[in-house]
């Protein structure tokens, strides 16, 4: 590229400082005459373009078939080549969620979450512990008072000919929560409330089932009064942001399997820098996986593929801390499988509150 002349003065037109040689060794500007001619501009574009593109290509590269060598570089303070981790990880993430929230709403194909299952399982279980007989206890009947009670409250699936009352929760492809909801046993609040006052202290709904009762009967009455009513909440913009918190968590858990390792002391960005490289190779899975999923399949062609990244992800954790860390095969692979364990909880405690919270905003 053709270099711009030198200024005359020696004196750093950005800081201030003096300028021995063509760049300033305070802030690194190089020391020309700050008007440039147009051909200057554009060989100024084509040069950080294709330097960019090439240190993208290169990194790419070691990240998708030498997992954990990026990182080592980087704990080298080898940075030059290579194009810093959270500079990757935003532009990967960045494609990955634009890929994933655009796209055709009629080929989605979300899977409902009812998360009113577990509470019908525990309603049936305290029915069974219910005891039966001519000549019962009073011990006994109180604990069945108590099971019956309990069992009504929990029991979201009552049965009068169809279901009364249900929540059904989804994700779709723009990201947005679903929320189906069936009323069918109340027609307004007044009809709630009234009924619960008719109850005994103990068989009334808690202050959050009256509230989440009391917004489902709202909701029912701006869509005309129907028992059958689809909301959506838009959490697009809440994801990328609960990325941020995730990928930083993943780190503490690297560095707890970590903290007691005897032939090196990591220091917390160290781990960072792990989780970062990771991410990004995680949602470049995920774009790859976006564009595979274009193309029409049948649903155990599309399981097959889910099994075989997940697979394929848990293989190349253990094999970048077996890079990084220096550790045998076996542990490494243990602490992935650690590591793996508790991400997925926190992202299920996550998605949980994400969803509560687009419930909330409902």
């Amino acid at each position: 590229m053709k270099h711009s002349h030198l200024r005359h003065d020696k004196t750093c037109l950005n800081c201030g400082a003096h300028v021995s040689d063509r760049f300033c060794s305070h802030c690194g500007q190089e020391n020309t005459e700050p008007i440039e001619s147009f051909g200057h501009l554009i060989s100024h574009f084509f040069a950080d373009v294709t330097h960019w593109d090439s240190q993208f290509l290169t990194t790419i590269k070691y990240l998708v078939f030498k997992p954990g060598f990026l990182t080592k570089q980087y704990n080298a303070g080898k940075r030059l080549s290579y194009l810093n981790p959270i500079r990757m990880y935003i532009f990967i993430s960045a494609v990955f969620f634009l890929l994933m929230f655009s796209g055709n709403e009629e080929k989605e194909a979300a899977k409902p979450v009812n998360f009113n299952t577990f509470k019908q399982h525990l309603a049936d279980s305290l029915r069974t512990l219910e005891k039966t007989g001519k000549k019962l206890s009073k011990e006994d009947s109180i604990h069945n008072t108590i099971y019956t009670q309990w069992a009504g409250k929990l029991d979201t699936l009552k049965k009068i000919g169809k279901k009364d009352e249900s929540i059904t929760v989804a994700m779709n492809n723009h990201g947005e929560i679903v929320f189906k909801l069936l009323e069918n046993k109340y027609n307004n609040v007044a009809e709630y409330e009234a009924a619960q006052k008719k109850l005994p202290d103990t068989a009334k709904d808690g202050s959050f089932s009256r509230y989440a009762e009391k917004k489902i009967l709202r909701i029912k009455a701006e869509h005309s009064g129907a028992g059958d009513v689809t909301v959506k909440q838009n959490m697009a913009h809440d994801i990328p942001k609960l990325m941020f918190i995730l990928l930083p968590l993943f780190a503490v858990f690297v560095g707890m399997l970590y903290a007691f390792y005897n032939k090196k002391k990591y220091v917390y960005s160290q781990h960072a820098i792990f989780s970062l490289h990771f991410h990004s190779f995680v949602f470049l899975m995920l774009i790859v996986i976006c564009f595979i999923t274009k193309i029409n399949m049948s649903l155990v062609a599309g399981s097959i593929i889910s099994f075989i990244a997940t697979l394929g992800l848990f293989v190349y954790l253990v094999a970048a801390l077996h890079n990084v860390y220096q550790q045998g095969v076996w542990l490494s692979i243990l602490k992935a499988l650690a590591i793996s364990v508790c991400y997925t909880i926190t992202m299920m405690i996550c998605s949980a509150v994400l969803m509560f919270v687009g419930f909330l905003l409902l």
